[in-house]
């Protein structure tokens, strides 16, 4: 805010910052003992002020002064609506991120932890050999050995047993597998279902959850046996493919469309992808496929609508 210069006269002073007002300057008037001081708020109006004045001085009872105290009112009142409206909408998502983490606002994230505690200890750490393989995929593909002839292609997923996309993420190979991926996962599902809603929440986790274990079914680790079936390594488990890609679609739709609530602290972003950088290097059995088209079919998700116009 930059001083202009000063009016004796507080009727003056008030007609000129009214005069202001109606060319798109705003102006703060302050009182100094026998004078009034202008200020205006905008550096970029600051020598077009200061020329108005000298004008106005010139001449303070021309009709363009005098006749705009009206307009200028007006402009006052919608400038005062729309502050009003600004502190209600501060105020509204405010109390709806504190109410982010209740019950109540975020069903479907209570929902799918309950699933994954459920599961995990159901299926004794996927390592159950009556009910864990139910979960899993099986066999990419069946041939047969005589003629090289495939015989199915996914053949479970072609009986109808389409759960098997989506139910290894339920499950975890130990305590500490499930207490970091639980965790994870409330950040990220908690945010985007408090924010996006519910059904847009699942929608991504089912995508997530099919890409990333398809992909890691089909990429990492094949086998040939000797009796025709290619295996790949179908015993993956855990929500970390979701995750990656709950964090791909905040990430990317907090960054291009702030009005979303989504924006991440960048500490958040770094370690994550920190994390997905060191685990490629295999100093550990993880799902690092599930991890990259997890996060890339996230930021898909989150990047798509913005990239055609429109928002999801």
């Amino acid at each position: 805010m930059r001083q202009i210069g000063y009016i004796e006269s507080r009727e003056e002073a008030q007609r000129f910052s009214d005069y202001l007002l109606t060319e798109g300057i705003s102006c703060k008037l302050e009182s100094g003992g026998d004078c009034w001081t202008l200020w205006i708020h905008d550096e970029r109006h600051v020598e077009p002020g200061r020329e108005a004045l000298k004008q106005f001085q010139a001449n303070p009872e021309d009709p363009r002064y005098t006749s705009v105290s009206e307009e200028a009112g007006l402009l006052r009142r919608e400038e005062a609506k729309r502050e009003k409206e600004h502190a209600k909408n501060v105020v509204a998502m405010r109390s709806r991120w504190r109410s982010a983490s209740g019950y109540g606002r975020t069903p479907v994230t209570w929902a799918f932890l309950l699933a994954m505690v459920v599961v995990t200890l159901s299926t004794n750490f996927g390592r159950d050999n009556r009910f864990a393989p139910e979960l899993y995929y099986r066999s990419h593909h069946i041939k047969n050995v005589a003629t090289g002839e495939i015989v199915s292609e996914l053949p479970e997923l072609r009986q109808g047993q389409v759960w098997r996309l989506i139910t290894p993420i339920f499950m975890h190979g130990s305590i500490l597998h499930i207490i970091f991926n639980a965790y994870m996962f409330f950040q990220f599902a908690r945010l985007i279902e408090a924010r996006r809603g519910s059904l847009r929440l699942v929608g991504l986790i089912i995508f997530a959850a099919a890409v990333s274990n398809t992909a890691e079914f089909w990429i990492s680790d094949f086998r040939e046996w000797p009796d025709g079936i290619v295996v790949p390594n179908s015993h993956f488990l855990g929500m970390s493919g979701v995750i990656y890609g709950l964090f791909g679609y905040a990430w990317t739709r907090g960054k291009y469309d702030p009005s979303s609530g989504l924006r991440l602290n960048p500490q958040v972003v770094f370690i994550l992808v920190l994390w997905l950088v060191i685990c490629l290097f295999g100093f550990m059995p993880i799902a690092n496929v599930a991890h990259v088209t997890g996060l890339l079919s996230g930021m898909a998700v989150g990047g798509w609508p913005l990239i055609v116009g429109r928002r999801f």
